[in-house]
């Protein structure tokens, strides 16, 4: 290695990496740990270096996302309209490039290791790269600007692997849909008719039975369906069916749907769409076509430019993928099925509690198509920032769909978390009267917990222990997640007088990553209620979580461990939080947490800022507020007709 070349780590090197050379970490933080002490080397974070760059980084995700859509043809036909037919929106709304989906696809993350890596070559003078462990797509860019070596490289998905795992993708969702739908014809019951209200979501992720009281329960809107039912109004659900195991097993898959063999107040959206329309769906390649030829163009490319950089490689896979992928054929049958749903039902009211995702659009769409005048209702289901870009609309070029009219299916009103949300909301295109801010039902216990913290601030339980308690608080990005568990491990582990327990999200497979196994003896599991892990912690260690903006607002001690990638923390947006980008710093800082806890508790005034701009008041209202949101929407419909 010459003193002009940066030395780029995502593994560690076969060979012993020369003594004054700069290299710059994408290493997870054993390997950084284990590097630092055996390398006499400049070693430069990419955690840290990632801050200078990282709202570029999300700035070039969102527009090219954008002009992606926007590109033109000799014609002057833009790329999204010919993905439309008369009268429905474009599918281009329902490819994940479109969602800018940050987590599910690892575009912005390359887009920020490439803008690092850009900017300290830049900083130093540094003409060459050697990359080792690179992703090939982000090896690709940097060797359109710098002379690269490279070792152990990531294997890149060719086109003909994508297109086989496409493929497959298919046909894995046309015999689990064809099946799943045949037997929710014969095992759910039809719908009654003139719902005031239908909520939407799936069965049984969101509304699920409740073996003990022997109703169904919706675990995101809890008391809003009640509160109107003793309004004297009808409300029911459309639920696409996601069981829980292999969907091919018939008597299991028969006791499952038992709870809504009976109930009229639940839509199996699967039951609306037939065997032979799955087939058609699964088997029509239009859109992809489309696709490839334009991708071929050459003024196509020219919209993944971004300040002197062809980001193309980085997102024609994702693009590519995704055209093959069931995702579409997903969307294009759940718009069929609501559009039968809402049409036998004939809802004043739909509300879905996944903003802008795929699924809601195609509600949204469905709804619009069913032409029975329902307004579609959304209610904001976490907190959210300027970096969770899957959330993001344009104003002008998406949400308004100029200039070609091919506007994003949106809700025609917003139930926001807080004041943050309401905020992000009316820039995104959403007009004042649009945007309300009611809190969400699922946080509904936010109040209460608050109260309890508040009764005891010292410890809220009657536990007592010689140690002190950390909370790991993981997200669903569990490749996120590992990392801030092996930090605190690492930070954590040769200190006395710390308890570490991790608490996961419910739908994560954390504790089956590779490198958790390592781990595991040293950071049990929590099997504890979310009240009781909040309000039995000393400190909250988290990267994405919104249990940390939870145990925040109680009043809990709260650090974050910096991504490498974006950053989708609302808490950190709002208030200054303790960061940390290596294990050493950690562990200083734990070493004073230790000597005087009460010192990095927060305050009052970050407090009530971080309550009130996430969840809004918080004072176990939600489902009221909501609830008499929607009821004034069917009171409007009702003195219409």
């Amino acid at each position: 290695m010459s003193d002009r070349q940066l030395c780029v780590l995502w593994r560690l090197p076969r060979q012993p990496i020369p003594a004054g050379a700069l290299v710059l970490s994408f290493l997870a933080p054993a390997l950084e740990c284990e590097l630092r002490k055996r390398a006499q080397v400049e070693i430069v974070s990419a955690r840290q270096r990632s801050l200078k760059v990282r709202a570029d980084a999300v700035e070039s995700y969102k527009e090219i996302s954008v002009r992606i859509g926007l590109a033109r043809d000799e014609e002057g036909r833009t790329f999204r309209s010919v993905l439309a037919n008369p009268g429905e929106c474009s599918r281009w709304w329902f490819h994940l490039t479109s969602f800018k989906d940050s987590e599910g696809s690892p575009v912005l993350e390359w887009t920020i290791a490439i803008l690092v890596i850009r900017q300290l070559t830049l900083e130093r003078g540094l003409t060459r790269l050697h990359l080792c462990g690179a992703s090939g797509r982000v090896a690709e860019v940097l060797r359109m600007q710098f002379p690269v070596t490279e070792e152990a490289p990531r294997p890149v998905s060719g086109a003909a692997r994508l297109f086989v795992r496409g493929i497959l993708s298919r046909l894995k969702f046309m015999c689990a849909t064809a099946w799943v739908g045949w037997m929710a014809r014969r095992c759910t019951a039809n719908p009654g008719r003139h719902w005031d209200v239908a909520f939407t979501g799936f069965y049984d992720e969101s509304l699920g039975w409740d073996a003990g009281r022997q109703i169904l329960r919706d675990r995101y809107f809890k008391d809003v369906p009640d509160l109107l039912e003793q309004r004297g109004r009808r409300t029911g659900w459309f639920v696409w069916l996601k069981p829980p195991f292999n969907s091919l097993a018939p008597f299991r898959l028969m006791r499952w749907l038992a709870p809504l063999r009976t109930s009229d107040r639940v839509v199996a959206l699967q039951r609306w769409v037939g065997i032979r329309e799955v087939v058609a769906a699964s088997s029509s390649f239009g859109d992809f076509l489309v696709y490839v030829q334009w991708a071929r163009r050459g003024r196509f490319g020219e919209v993944f430019q971004w300040d002197g950089v062809d980001l193309g490689p980085i997102y024609h896979e994702t693009l590519f993928y995704h055209f093959l992928s069931s995702a579409m054929v997903h969307c294009r049958l759940l718009v069929a099925a609501n559009r039968r749903a809402t049409a036998a039902t004939q809802p004043a009211v739909t509300v879905s509690y996944l903003e802008h995702y795929l699924n809601s659009r195609a509600l949204y769409e469905g709804v619009r198509r069913a032409g029975v005048d329902t307004v579609c209702v959304a209610m904001q289901h976490a907190t959210v920032n300027r970096e969770k870009t899957y959330y993001y609309l344009h104003p002008r070029f998406e949400y308004s769909g100029e200039p070609d009219g091919c506007a994003v299916p949106h809700p025609n009103h917003v139930c926001a978390m807080g004041e943050l949300g309401q905020a992000l909301f009316l820039q995104w295109g959403y007009a004042r009267e649009q945007v309300t801010v009611t809190g969400c039902a699922r946080f509904d216990y936010i109040g209460g917990l608050r109260e309890r913290q508040q009764a005891s601030p010292e410890r809220a339980t009657a536990r007592t222990a010689p140690k002190l308690r950390l909370l790991i608080a993981a997200s669903l990005a569990d490749d996120v997640e590992i990392d801030l568990v092996e930090a605190v491990g690492l930070a954590a582990g040769g200190l006395e007088g710390f308890e570490v327990r991790l608490r996961k999200h419910p739908w994560s497979g954390l504790e089956r990553h590779p490198r958790f196994a390592q781990l595991a003896r040293r950071i049990p599991l929590s099997s504890c209620p979310l009240e009781q892990d909040i309000l039995e912690a000393d400190l909250v260690l988290f990267t994405y979580s919104t249990v940390a903006a939870e145990a925040f607002v109680c009043g809990k001690p709260t650090w974050m461990w910096s991504p490498l990638g974006h950053d989708a923390s609302a808490l950190a947006e709002v208030v200054e939080v303790p960061s940390f980008f290596t294990v050493d710093d950690l562990r200083e800082a734990l070493t004073a947490f230790q000597r005087d806890p009460a010192r990095f508790r927060p305050t009052a005034s970050d407090i009530y800022r971080a309550t009130s701009q996430l969840f809004g008041p918080a004072d176990g209202g939600e489902a009221r507020r909501i609830a008499a949101r929607l009821e004034s929407f069917i009171g409007a419909k009702e003195r219409t007709n």
